[in-house]
This record gives structure tokens, C-alpha cells and sequence, in this order.
């Protein structure tokens, strides 16, 4: 009697074991990184990086980990939730931001970053390996990322980067098929920041007087009046210049050559890291493909030209 009560105890214990690690496995798992805003030219330093549930439950983050890399790879930073969050319902969003951004966007964070180190040309965050984002010329590992978001420009100032909704299954809800893993395909780039905290309370965006010479708001440029074409335009959003040669001319002679689609072939072949997107990405599709060789030789041999290529704001 005492041995089978010893083994009963034995496999109730392992049972509880099993029921508890698997809950704890469902505790923070099934979440995103929905929104990642850079800072604006008002308020440089106002970054957040935004966490979104599609499983409830998903609120015990005490631990773990928003990390932030540099264009190469590399560690910048990282921020350590303290404990777990009140609210764990389904679609229910966590906010890191910094002090800088709270101020701003005068909306409290779940997680102060003590410092404002999200990259605008080219980087990388992850919430612990669960999920990752990277934008611009950044060229780490591509695991769980695929295609780096808006390669040659990375993230716009006074515009979020935010997760799409309808991919898969209804488009007003996350759910996990909504992640590719392949952040191009997975981020729309110019979106209006909307940061919330995990109490519901949404984050106000200032307001702003576009031609009044003052940067306010989400303003790029405020030239002191409201005239496009002067490099800030009507809503004051900066005009960028036309690059000095078109796309697809890789070597900056100011027409396609036979040379071109040497260095193309190159770039898609050998070494995509050393080519300018702005220029090679002839077929606009945030990467360098068979494709792209494809359309530079057609457009060389037939005396054709590609659009205009604008440079990164």
C-alpha cells in the first residue's frame, strides 16, 4: 500500500510539474512586436517598441527581454521587464518606451527604456527569440526576419512601423499566421504612431502648426511656410532630393551599360551587403533577386530606363 501511494504521489507531483512548465510556456510565448517608432525631428529621443498578445494569458513577462541590435548584428541594448503585466486578455498590447516618448505622447509605459537606442537607418529588436523586426541596411542574421523592412531607407522619422493584421484570418485581429517572418512582407512603414499601454490608455499625438517655422508634432521640416517643392512640403513632410543617377545604374555613368549588370550580378550573387538598394532593387520588391538581373539586362539591351530613385529622408 505504502509503494503504490509513494508511486501515486511520484505521478501526481510530475503531473503538476508538467501542468505548471506548460503553463509558464504559454505565459508571454504567443506574442508580437506590433509597432516600433524611431522619434521624430521634435523629439529625437521618443522611441517605443510595441508588444501585442494573440493568445490570452500571455501577460507574464517578469524577466524577459526587449532587445535592440545595430545595422551589423549586434547587441546595442536591452531592457528587462521586472515583472509580469495586470493584463493578460487576448490582443492586449504591453508599451516600452522611453521618457522621452511617455512625455511626448503623454501615455505611461510598461517598461521605461532608459535610453534611446533604436537605429533609424538599419537595426534590429526582438522581444527575448520570440519575435524580431529589422528595417533598413541591416545585415545580421536573417533568422526569424527574412527581408530587413524598407532596406534603403530604414525607419522614417514621425512614422511607425506596424504590424499588418491581414495576412491571414480576420484583418482587425493579430493572430499568429500573421507572422511570416520576413519583416518586409510583415510591417507597413508609414503609419501614425499609436502607442498604448497595457491599460488601454492610448498615447495622443501632439499637435502641430505646419508653416509656422517651429518643428512640432510629428513634423520632418517646417520651413516657415506651406509651399511644396521647396524640399518641405504642404503637410511638412521633407522632400527628398532625386538621387544623382537613375536606378539601376549601379556605377553612376547616367545610363545603363553592360557594366551595370556586371555589378548587378554581383550583388545578387556574391555580395548584396556592399549594394545601395536605392539604385539595385530594380524591381522594387525590398530585395535582390534572379529578378532584378533579369530586368537590368532587358532594360540594357533595349535602351530602357527605371523610374526615378529617391534616397532615404
Amino acid at each position: 500500500m505504502k509503494i503504490k501511494l509513494a508511486s501515486s504521489l511520484l505521478v501526481l507531483g510530475f503531473l503538476v510539474c508538467a501542468s505548471v512548465a506548460k503553463t509558464e510556456e504559454k505565459a508571454f510565448h504567443f506574442m508580437s512586436i506590433k509597432e516600433v517608432f524611431g522619434g521624430t525631428p521634435a523629439a529625437p529621443d521618443a522611441q517605443y517598441v510595441m508588444l501585442q498578445m494573440y493568445f490570452a494569458g500571455q501577460n507574464l513577462v517578469g524577466g524577459h527581454d526587449i532587445i535592440v541590435y545595430d545595422s551589423a548584428g549586434t547587441q546595442i541594448t536591452s531592457f528587462t521587464f521586472a515583472g509580469s503585466v495586470a493584463n493578460g486578455n487576448n490582443q492586449a498590447v504591453i508599451l516600452i518606451a522611453t521618457a522621452a516618448c511617455t512625455s511626448f505622447f503623454h501615455v505611461s509605459a510598461n517598461l521605461v527604456m532608459d535610453t534611446a537606442a533604436i537605429p533609424l537607418r538599419g537595426g534590429k529588436v526582438c522581444f527575448d527569440a520570440i519575435d524580431c523586426v529589422a528595417w533598413g541596411n541591416y545585415t545580421g542574421s536573417s533568422v526569424g526576419i527574412g527581408t530587413p523592412l524598407n532596406q534603403c531607407g530604414g525607419l522614417i522619422p514621425g512614422w511607425a512601423a506596424r504590424r499588418r493584421l491581414d495576412i491571414c484570418g480576420g484583418a482587425a485581429l493579430l493572430e499568429g499566421c500573421d507572422d511570416t517572418q520576413n519583416s518586409a512582407n510583415d510591417f507597413n512603414l508609414l503609419t501614425v504612431p499609436a502607442p498604448r499601454n497595457n491599460a488601454n490608455q492610448n498615447g495622443t499625438v501632439p499637435v502641430s502648426t505646419c508653416g509656422n517655422g517651429t518643428l512640432e508634432g510629428l513634423e520632418q521640416c517646417d520651413d516657415n511656410n506651406t509651399t511644396p517643392g521647396d524640399g518641405c512640403n504642404s503637410s511638412c513632410q521633407v522632400e527628398p532630393p532625386p538621387c544623382p543617377n537613375a536606378k539601376g545604374d549601379l556605377n553612376g555613368a547616367n545610363g545603363l551599360t553592360p557594366a551595370d549588370v556586371v555589378l548587378m550580378l554581383i550583388c545578387v550573387f556574391n555580395d548584396p551587403t556592399g549594394c545601395d538598394f536605392c539604385y539595385s532593387d530594380v524591381n522594387s520588391d525590398d530585395s535582390l533577386t534572379p529578378s532584378d538581373v533579369v530586368l537590368e539586362l532587358s532594360a540594357v539591351f533595349n535602351s530602357a530606363s527605371f523610374p526615378p530613385c529617391t534616397p532615404p529622408i
